[in-house]
């Protein structure tokens, strides 16, 4: 029986596969939660509008990986590579907790197509929301 935890939007410490820096460079990552799970776009659906964003054991697959791009100001768009999708906080919701996160056609404009990364430590960020006037961080429903 697979498990898949659903991103919601929004307080995991994601870890990437960079070099020791304040925010990540531009790039290409798969994007992965300390216990080794990777962030994704649900399999079936993710070239849809509004597609769902999980955490799956890692595969090396297109909807694995992610395109880091600067969006200016400290702010980067992370775009999925299969889908060719932006990471997107549903605009309605973005300062409610467990609002949607999904996949969304790229609004280069829309502040919640637009991600702040938060050093940690080494290699270990938070992403947070730009469009939230709360500080919302991506989380993982079920304690992931």
């Amino acid at each position: 029986m697979k498990q898949n935890r659903i991103i919601t939007s929004i307080l995991a410490i994601l870890f990437f596969q960079l070099a020791n820096a304040q925010a990540p460079a531009t790039g290409r990552y798969y994007i992965r939660l300390a216990n080794g799970q990777a962030l994704e776009a649900e399999n079936n659906t993710y070239k849809n509008d509004g597609c769902k964003v999980q955490i799956w054991k890692q595969r090396f697959t297109l909807n694995q990986i992610w395109d880091i791009s600067n969006a200016g100001d400290g702010k980067f768009y992370i775009k999925n590579v299969g889908a060719g999708k932006n990471l997107d906080a549903h605009a309605a919701a973005v300062n409610t907790n467990a609002s949607k996160v999904q996949l969304w056609q790229v609004l280069p404009a829309n502040m919640n197509q637009k991600w702040i990364f938060q050093r940690v430590s080494a290699n270990r960020y938070t992403i947070r929301n730009a469009a939230s006037a709360t500080n919302k961080v991506l989380d993982v429903t079920g304690a992931a």
